[in-house]
């Protein structure tokens, strides 16, 4: 089962977006675990690194350093396909260019899971949505 997961905006609290993950891991009982791959657009990076870098909070920069290094979330490909995917996606939905990176990163990989708080990604047909605020809340 591939888990795709989208972290929470930029303006979100540091320690909010650090949890996100571990949250959706939790989510999960020890023998899904092992049949769990959590993972990303590569443009996950980068969303996770600008709000530490702005504040000048380098303790949590850090901490999503080590995240990505020790593949906690494995980064996709950014194939042309997945650019073309998300260029029709943006253009049939109006999806910011990220958040269209995402989903068609999601769709390529036949995610079965895709988390987010962001119900703008309910527009994408076929992506299987689900608002971690909902889970959480089950």
């Amino acid at each position: 089962m591939a888990l795709s997961i989208l972290m929470p905006a930029a303006s979100s609290t540091a320690s909010s977006e650090l949890s996100h993950i571990a949250r959706c891991w939790n989510l999960c009982g020890s023998k899904q675990k092992s049949n769990l791959a959590i993972v990303s657009s590569p443009v996950l990076l980068m969303e996770a690194l600008v709000k530490p870098i702005r504040d000048g909070n380098k303790e949590i920069e850090s901490q999503y350093r080590e995240l990505f290094r020790a593949n906690a979330v494995r980064l996709l490909e950014a194939s042309y396909t997945v650019f073309e995917e998300a260029a029709r996606l943006r253009a049939e939905t109006g999806l910011a260019t990220p958040d269209a990176l995402h989903a068609a990163t999601a769709l390529q990989a036949e995610c079965t899971l895709f988390i987010t708080n962001d119900t703008d990604f309910r527009r994408i047909q076929g992506l299987p949505v689900a608002l971690l605020d909902d889970l959480l809340d089950e």
